[in-house]
């Protein structure tokens, strides 16, 4: 009985990783998608979805919209113009994705 639990365990594991990886693959951003030049004025609706989510570090922001989906931003964050931190907004669901590295590609 025991190995029949820790087979359908390692199993669910597996599972639960494939998911992961291919939810985390679809949500990775295409620079395609994303306006070309960055924005750097105040958003209201990216400041809201920050603070709801509890994200520090964004003393100043500049962000990209999705060209395909209205509400959907890439945004670094610096507190310094320095060290910059990078987030997938969705302002239309109120949720954050990241923090990440800053991509080389959508400079």
């Amino acid at each position: 009985m025991n190995i029949e639990v820790d087979t359908k365990r390692k199993l669910l594991q597996f599972c639960m990783i494939l998911v992961s990886v291919f939810f985390l693959s679809a949500c990775e951003p295409k620079k395609a998608e994303y306006e070309t030049l960055w924005h750097d004025d105040v958003n209201a609706e990216i400041i809201i979805t920050l603070a709801k989510n509890k994200i520090r570090g964004c003393g100043h922001f500049k962000y990209k919209a999705n060209v395909n989906s209205k509400g959907d931003y890439i945004v670094y964050c610096t507190r310094d113009n320095i060290s910059w931190t990078a987030y997938i907004v969705f302002t239309y669901s109120q949720k954050v994705l990241g923090p990440y590295s800053p991509s080389p590609e959508f400079d």
